[in-house]
């Protein structure tokens, strides 16, 4: 990964990340944007915080499905989901926020850009 990271290209940023193997899940989403039907902030990722953390709730799949879900991995799928629409891939605009699930990767393979997991 890039220190600092301001100024790296989106693209490079996402490969890096990619191929650091670390799951990265969204935690929270903004139901103003995202158009979710529902108070949701935080899920079973636990990165809320407060009462009732890591409690899974649900979101409105009602049409229009909400382009990210809170639970979702954070990957090249939803990358391209989130381009189609339009929208800051990394969610800077506040359409979301995100959980690098850094214990679920072995760091010194991560920092070397390997994709291999502790699973």
């Amino acid at each position: 990964m890039h220190a600092p990271l301001w100024r790296v290209s989106y693209r490079e940023l996402t490969d890096d990340l990619m191929a650091s193997g670390t799951p990265i899940r969204v935690c929270a989403v903004n139901d103003a944007i995202v158009g979710a039907d529902t108070d949701l902030v935080e899920n079973q990722c636990g990165c809320g915080g407060g009462e009732g953390r890591g409690k899974k709730r649900s979101l409105s799949t009602s049409p229009p499905a909400p382009l990210v879900q809170v639970g979702e991995f954070f990957d090249r799928a939803l990358l391209a989901r989130l381009e189609e629409g339009s929208w800051d891939t990394f969610g800077e605009n506040g359409e979301f926020h995100s959980l690098a699930l850094v214990w679920e990767c072995i760091l010194p393979d991560a920092l070397l850009g390997q994709a291999t997991t502790g699973t």
